[in-house]
């Protein structure tokens, strides 16, 4: 596992995060029992984080990317970070948010997913560009976190905020990462 962090200052990270990977594990990979063995996979002190974590709690981004690579080892699915960003943006956009949300552009959505980041990151800016009606680009910069499999959640999250405000045949793309050398992390989002 390689994941490196550009400060050292410690990213902070809300407990949603971890609450999230809690529920994605228990409904989609068999209960509580699966819930369990994954904590067993962790390490013991992380696991002990974990159970105890609140979702408005503040806590090190480190634990955050430990368990998203464990949910990679534990998982046999290789899209599982993808699959986990999906669930993650069903959990955060209610049924009713999503109802107002299809009433506006989804560029504009888009934007508003963009600065919402602060609320569940304390690094990192977004900047998000409209290419076109049916298109736009976002660049993370300054997130303190370079993890691929960090990127991998962000892209299916992108993805799935869209499909859920009705933007049909949406599709992201994760084009550049700062885990491949990018000054910043890129994301393509195309829709019809």
């Amino acid at each position: 596992m390689t994941f490196v962090f550009e400060s050292s200052a410690v990213p902070q990270g809300r407990g949603t995060l971890l609450a999230h990977a809690t529920t994605f594990v228990r409904e989609t990979m068999g209960g509580e029992e699966a819930w369990v063995r994954f904590l067993r996979g962790m390490d013991p002190a992380d696991a002990e984080r974990i159970r105890n974590a609140v979702a408005v709690g503040w806590y090190d981004t480190r634990l955050y990317v430990r368990t998203l690579h464990a949910l990679r080892c534990f998982s046999p699915r290789g899209d599982v970070l993808d699959a986990f960003g999906r669930f993650s943006a069903e959990r955060d956009v209610s049924t009713l948010y999503r109802v107002m949300l299809r009433l506006a552009n989804p560029s504009f959505v888009v934007e508003k997913t963009a600065q919402l980041w602060s609320r569940y990151h304390d690094s990192g800016v977004w900047a998000m560009n409209r290419v076109s009606p049916t298109r736009a680009t976002g660049e993370l910069s300054g997130w303190l976190v370079v993890d691929e499999g960090a990127c991998e959640v962000l892209n299916g999250y992108l993805e799935r905020i869209l499909q859920l405000v009705g933007a049909e045949g949406a599709v992201s793309r994760h084009v550049a990462c700062r885990s491949r050398g990018a000054r910043a992390c890129t994301f393509d989002m195309d829709w019809r």
